[in-house]
């Protein structure tokens, strides 16, 4: 997943390139496909076998890193505006935002608290104490729709993500066509 770095307050929109790179991996890469359909599938079966007993009852926490790429310090984002984000995407998944209520009526049946939080990281991939942020400086003044995968690499002037089967990785960074 990519966040986008905020634009001045006038030109700021929500944009994350989630699904952009899920349609691009969907069309080049038949492991990714293969897998995504295992997924799905094993998502099924587990609804189906279990979906009346409701056997999860606690609430799951995904650790998540948030990768910094930055080339200007008004790029460095803040770790309080990182800690806000965090805070708007668990009310999103909690169904505790401000906008709850305003469901549309074809979804209103199926809206939920998912059970589901994101808390940053404690631990790094060696167990080290984590801010579960990383800040990297780049020569990259910005990237484009079209490298918008080098965030993804420091070989390619962005951070290395940790590993995606343990933690949630986020890119924050300047795109400069806007995706």
């Amino acid at each position: 997943m990519t966040i986008h770095n905020p634009r001045p307050r006038e030109n700021r929109r929500r944009t994350c390139a989630t699904m952009d790179e899920h349609r691009r991996l969907v069309q080049i890469d038949p492991e990714y496909r293969r897998r995504r359909r295992e997924i799905e599938l094993d998502t099924r079966d587990f609804i189906a076998r279990y979906a009346t007993e409701g056997l999860r009852t606690g609430v799951v926490r995904i650790p998540v890193v948030v990768h910094v790429v930055w080339n200007t310090a008004a790029q460095n984002v803040s770790d309080a505006q990182i800690a806000s984000q965090v805070a708007v995407l668990n009310a999103d998944f909690r169904r505790t935002n401000a906008d709850a209520g305003s469901v549309p009526a074809s979804f209103a049946g199926v809206a939920a608290d998912s059970r589901i939080e994101f808390a940053l990281a404690v631990r790094d991939p060696n167990c080290n104490p984590t801010s579960g942020i990383t800040r990297t400086n780049t020569a990259t003044t910005g990237f484009t729709f079209a490298t918008r995968n080098n965030v993804k690499s420091t070989a390619t002037g962005g951070a290395n993500p940790w590993p995606s089967d343990r933690y949630l990785n986020l890119w924050v960074a300047n795109f400069t066509d806007g995706l």
